[in-house]
């Protein structure tokens, strides 16, 4: 592992003009930053950007007490006055909205909380709710807003979400109930739920749709992300308070019906997390094009592996990257060739959104910002200001989101960076049948180039421009189906394998649902 140190830039505030910085996208709200007032106090969170690049965030409002906040931003950063008839919505009968993600068909699914008090104990139940592209509460979806668990239940605290490629929606978090006047909580339990694309727990999952983390005395499921064979990753933490042995992190592979899959790891199902720097929790999963999976700890530590879930050695050598450049990581997204961005807030600092990237191998990618690190203040240095998330856009330009704690009402913020430069890159993989046996003569496409497999199934797709998003297909002379793949191509990639489905009597395609952003990232937690 080596540590690399960087510098640091610090671009101006809105309030005294931004000054022109070439990483800031300055069609966007002619400066880069959108930081739009809705009147009332609103606090951002997670961020998700449609397929025409308007971009969805959620978090709280306060027009009286905590109340779920979703806000929709057109491509140019103008609130979308399509959305809710404002741009915003409030919804009066939850309390915040901490995640975000978007089906194929439009809709919006966030995951939240409601407080439920009963003194000298009050609790938290996770929520789910989905609205229409216009802005309106979807009654189809399970009546309207769905408290999963209930009240007392003990699901309570929503850390990470994720949509199948079958529509089904996974929720997960942590278990905890807390006292009255001194902030002391019990112990907690980790637990992830699974609910049909109509709103009902989906039984066919775990015990009744939830599958609890037992066996620990404390333990919290940190993120989710889902392979595209359905298989379900979880990242999760245990502790056993303040006594040895010392917290842990693990990465699990579930089978889709919530059994542990053999095939990862060790042959249980479990990769142990070596102990990072401050024992801090592995988070942020994301699932590479070519199957290899990357997470980073809240404090100082990326993490890359394998499909099989042993370690990536191309990381810096053992499939671990440490870091000192960054502080509190917030979020995490990878491109489709493996370079990394992080943000969070600044190391001992209140101010500004820091956002850090890193090449595939790990090492710092110093022609960013000054020697891979940038920090914006969206609005002026004697306020704070945090960024939560961060995602990509179907032209390569992340987006990054949090909110601005100002003496004006606190509000939602989103800047936008500038997409790298066009380039013209090579796609390569293989076109496999179930046995991984290789496809010969298979066709695949995408956005009029075409390139047929070898005798063995091996494929190159040439002359691809960077910084656009790509839906690949394929077709073969035998009953295969073969799922469409989309895809933000930045560079070279390699290993874009399709394995086909055996059919009967004809060759369908599969659409793949729309990710959270049109990159790679399947999300994760805050």
């Amino acid at each position: 592992m080596k540590n690399l140190l960087g510098g640091l830039l610090i671009v101006g505030f809105i309030s005294a003009g931004v000054f022109a910085q070439p990483e800031l996208d300055t069609t966007f709200n002619s400066t880069g930053i959108q930081t739009a007032s809705f009147g009332i106090h609103a606090s951002g969170g997670d961020v998700a950007i449609q397929p025409d690049n308007k971009i969805v965030m959620v978090g709280s409002c306060q027009p009286s007490t905590y109340q779920q906040c979703v806000a929709r931003y057109n491509e140019d950063g103008s609130l979308d006055t399509t959305f809710a008839q404002q741009g915003f919505l409030v919804n009066f009968g939850l309390d915040d909205g901490s995640r975000v993600a978007l089906q194929s068909d439009g809709k919006i699914v966030v995951g939240g909380t409601k407080r439920f008090d009963s003194f000298p104990v009050y609790s938290y139940a996770p929520t789910l709710a989905r609205y229409t592209p216009d802005g309106v509460l979807d009654s189809s979806f399970g009546g309207g807003n769905i408290i999963v668990g209930g009240a007392g239940l003990g699901l309570n605290s929503v850390t990470a979400m994720a949509i199948q490629p079958d529509g089904k929606i996974l929720l997960a978090g942590e278990s905890r109930a807390w006292v009255w006047g001194w902030g002391t909580s019990t112990s907690s339990l980790g637990w992830v739920v699974r609910y049909l694309p109509n709103g009902t727990p989906d039984t066919s999952f775990g015990n009744g749709g939830v599958r609890n983390l037992s066996g620990t005395l404390q333990s919290s499921c940190t993120s989710v992300a889902v392979q595209p064979d359905g298989k379900i990753l979880l990242s999760v933490y245990t502790s056993t308070g303040f006594n040895p042995p010392p917290p842990e992190s693990m990465l699990w592979r579930l089978n889709p019906d919530g059994s542990f899959d053999p095939t990862w790891g060790g042959g249980d199902g479990i990769v142990n997390i070596p102990a990072a720097p401050l024992l801090s929790q592995l988070k942020f999963l994301n699932i590479m094009p070519d199957g290899r999976v990357v997470g980073v700890t809240d404090y100082r530590s990326i993490f890359r592996f394998n499909p099989d879930g042993s370690f990536d050695t191309s990381l810096d050598g053992d499939g671990i990257r440490e870091l000192i450049e960054t502080g509190v990581n917030t979020d995490l997204t990878v491109s489709a060739s493996g370079k990394m961005t992080l943000t969070g807030p600044i190391p001992n600092s209140g101010a500004g959104f820091g956002i850090y990237k890193f090449k595939a191998d790990g090492a710092v990618e110093t022609g960013f910002g000054d020697n891979g690190r940038l920090v914006i203040n969206p609005v002026s240095l004697s306020d704070h200001s945090y960024s939560l998330s961060c995602a990509f856009d179907p032209h390569g330009r992340l987006v990054t989101a949090g909110y601005v704690n100002t003496t004006a009402p606190n509000r939602f913020v989103l800047v936008r960076l500038v997409a790298p430069p066009v380039m013209s890159v090579s796609v390569s993989g293989r076109i496999m049948d179930a046995n991984g046996n290789g496809v010969a003569n298979a066709t695949i496409s995408t956005q009029g180039t075409s390139a047929q497999t070898s005798p063995f199934g091996y494929y190159t797709l040439n002359n691809i421009q960077t910084n656009r998003t790509y839906i690949f297909s394929v077709r073969a002379r035998n009953s295969l189906a073969f799922t469409k793949r989309t895809i933000l191509v930045d560079d070279n990639l390699t290993g874009i394998d399709f394995v086909g489905e055996q059919l009967d009597h004809r060759t369908i395609q599969i659409e793949e649902p729309a990710p959270k952003s049109l990159g790679p990232s399947v999300r994760k937690l805050r």
